[in-house]
């Protein structure tokens, strides 16, 4: 799977279709730009002939401007927080993204930003689930979706592997398989939440499907990091510098009541414990100087994964929200036989 060229996005916004009312607001945007970068008259077949004969760049300089005023405008940023079913989320999706990652000019960028992109199509899911809102038909088009970006990002990390880019390779991959590791836990917990309080068992299958198909990806993504990050550790040099130093041991987060991110910061805390006492050991054997690469690559995969789950942390609250609700509700009405008893 190749990426498309800024010239193929662009043909394809030719071909989108949008609503009367999303036409009429950017057609009044476009309308407002040109009041206000107006260009003073010259005689007309002056202008015509110079506008046949500079056609190929007249055409990508307003394409260049359209960009810009879609990127840039209201109704795209309104589109942002949207998700499938508002009347916004094609723009979103057709327009606002791809051309986002037509304006990313490093392979690198472009990898990690399908890997953001993948991220927003399982919170996208993961929302609409909490909310009981999860059709089967969203499913498919959202994993459709997320599996695409995925496979772009994995596409990236091999063209820079094949450029001699090695380190950014794996760099993308852990990027991307912490993401999926988040949003596996996140998801493991809304699945948690619908079999133990959901009797609609349409949609507790389309979570279950949802999950199934994000962890497929996530072992295949894991098991290619794995071939990277072993050809990265035989070639080490001895005294390499290892990024242990860089790290920043996740604070403890007792406070919060969320079970799955307690969990992941205990381990994010193990992880680097054990990547600065590996570090301590000053490594002259090969295998001791992999061993602690591989440690230090484990402490940067698990702090980036609490990282995450803390930047979703208001998704994990809700999911808890409702299990409390759900729990008590539950408990109350097996206690109301009881209470009415004479």
């Amino acid at each position: 799977m190749k990426n498309k060229t800024p010239e193929q996005r662009l043909y394809e916004l030719g071909t989108l279709g949008l609503p009367d009312h999303v036409r009429i607001s950017m057609r009044e945007e476009l309308s407002a730009y040109a009041d206000l970068h107006s260009i003073p008259a010259h005689n007309s077949a002056e202008a015509t002939t110079n506008i046949f004969s500079s056609g190929s760049r007249l055409w990508y300089t307003s394409a260049a401007m359209l960009l810009v005023i879609l990127v840039t405008g209201s109704t795209t940023y309104a589109a942002e927080g949207t998700l499938p079913g508002d009347i916004l989320y094609p723009i979103k999706t057709k327009i606002s993204e791809p051309l986002q990652t037509a304006l990313i000019p490093s392979a690198k960028g472009k990898a990690v930003w399908h890997s953001l992109l993948a991220e927003r199509r399982l919170e996208e899911a993961t929302t609409l689930a909490v909310a009981n809102n999860l059709s089967e038909e969203t499913e498919k088009v959202l994993t459709a979706s997320f599996e695409e970006h995925v496979q772009y990002s994995l596409d990236g990390a091999d063209t820079l592997a094949d450029s001699g880019e090695t380190t950014a390779s794996l760099e993308v991959r852990e990027d991307l398989e912490a993401r999926l590791t988040a949003h596996a836990d996140i998801l493991g917990e809304v699945r948690k939440y619908r079999d133990e309080s959901s009797t609609d068992e349409k949609q507790n299958k389309t979570v279950h499907t949802l999950l199934a198909r994000l962890q497929e990806k996530q072992e295949q993504v894991r098991e290619k990091r794995l071939h990277v990050e072993e050809s990265l550790a035989v070639t080490l040099p001895s005294g390499a510098v290892s990024p242990t130093s860089t790290l920043e041991e996740p604070v403890d987060s007792q406070e919060i009541d969320l079970p799955v991110l307690s969990v992941r910061v205990q381990e994010a805390h193990e992880a680097v414990v054990a990547a600065r006492n590996a570090k301590m050991q000053d490594a002259k054997k090969t295998e001791e100087r992999d061993e602690e690469y591989r440690k230090t690559r484990d402490a940067v995969r698990a702090t980036h994964v609490v990282n995450i789950l803390r930047e979703h942390k208001e998704l994990l609250k809700s999911v808890q929200v409702k299990t409390n609700v759900d729990s008590s509700s539950s408990t109350t009405e097996e206690k109301l036989p009881e209470e009415r008893a004479p």
